[in-house]
């Protein structure tokens, strides 16, 4: 009988440490504020998962597409692809990185550079026309939510129940 009463105790135990660690796991997770600073987005995120932000060229008046990795509590410049190099867009490959050629696009990848913030300029319909496609959101039309506003995307390790779990 000691060893059941024993066995469940133990058993009560590990399933109260095991909540407990869950409830405290540290987890990656994305947030996107206005300049006001109202909540746009807010979630958890698995490991080495991306977003893309995208814009029109103010000079060049082309389409210019980023995709960030979130890992390890920060977001990595994993790509930019844009389809000109002239009027300041980069002409070579990054440091530790690689540029290459496709049929429509002039692709920038790796660079090793991480952040945990970024502020986002947002254009309006005539100038920018911002896009962002984020985990779990299909692509917004950032220019029509935050015309000419300043938004500020952020990456950081929290505690597991500190973290909201669904994009608002």
């Amino acid at each position: 009988m000691k060893k059941i009463v024993d066995f469940i105790l133990f058993s009560i135990l590990l399933l109260c440490f095991s909540f407990i660690i869950v409830l405290g796991w540290q987890v990656d997770t994305l947030k996107v504020v206005d300049s006001e600073g109202l909540v746009f987005y807010d979630t958890v995120l698995p490991a080495f998962v991306s977003f893309d932000t995208s814009y029109i060229h103010s000079v060049e008046q082309t389409e210019v597409q980023d995709t960030y990795v979130v890992a390890c509590g920060k977001m990595w410049s994993w790509e930019e692809r844009t389809k000109s190099l002239k009027a300041g867009m980069p002409q070579q490959a990054p440091r530790c990185g690689r540029f290459f050629m496709t049929k429509d696009w002039l692709v920038y990848q790796g660079g090793r550079l991480p952040w945990n913030k970024f502020y986002y300029r947002i254009g309006n319909s005539i100038l920018g026309r911002n896009k962002a496609s984020f985990p779990y959101l299909k692509e917004k039309k950032l220019y029509e939510i935050f015309p000419n506003k300043r938004i500020v995307i952020t990456v950081e390790k929290k505690a597991n129940f500190l973290s909201q779990k669904y994009p608002k």
